[in-house]
């Protein structure tokens, strides 16, 4: 069996503080384990996938959001996915399974056309993409939190209600035609 070879895609993105460099894997790693089952293989996967993206547009609404709001969840989210890729590799790495930890081809593209907005459609284009990955990340959990893998099992029952959290409280700062005056740091944050 030959490997593929990796071919590397370095991207620019601009953002307020300077550039932000990102190198993308344009092929992704076949994951191998022979003690696990592809559902939990296919999470790890996608959540090793949303976590990398989730980071990226956390980092950017917090650098670059107009509205408190938008900084603020922005903030949480790139923390909390930050904590659960640490975590992720531990998992993974205890089951023999590598996993990415770069932003992909896909993703690239995306942070890239969510930062060239600017200001407040900046602030509704960050949003809606953190909103859209958090509703995947959150069935992706939901499934698996149902696994027979104990450690896979913890991990999605454990990031699970944060992340429910913080999809509410997304949806509550995008719905707000004022913007997040109601919403507090301490409940963004979780202080």
């Amino acid at each position: 069996m030959h490997a593929r070879p990796f071919t590397f895609l370095v991207a620019l993105s601009l953002t307020v503080s300077g550039v932000l460099l990102c190198v993308a894997e344009s092929d992704r790693p076949a994951l191998l384990s022979s003690e696990m089952g592809g559902k939990d293989l296919a999470f790890l996967t996608a959540i090793a996938d949303a976590a990398i993206l989730q980071t990226n547009l956390g980092e950017m609404a917090k650098m670059r959001g107009s509205d408190e709001g938008v900084k603020l969840i922005g903030e949480a989210v790139a923390a909390s996915h930050a904590e659960a890729k640490t975590e992720l590799q531990m998992v993974t790495a205890k089951k023999g399974v590598s996993v990415t930890t770069t932003p992909n081809r896909g993703q690239i593209a995306l942070i890239d056309r969510v930062s060239k907005h600017p200001g407040l459609t900046f602030d509704q284009a960050c949003l809606e993409e953190m909103i859209r990955v958090l509703a995947g990340e959150i069935a992706q959990l939901e499934s698996a939190a149902q696994s027979t893998d104990a450690e896979v099992k913890a991990f999605a029952e454990k990031l699970l209600p944060q992340l429910r959290e913080q999809f509410l409280l997304a949806k509550k700062i995008a719905a707000r035609p004022q913007g997040p005056a109601s919403v507090g740091r301490e409940k963004i944050l979780g202080e």
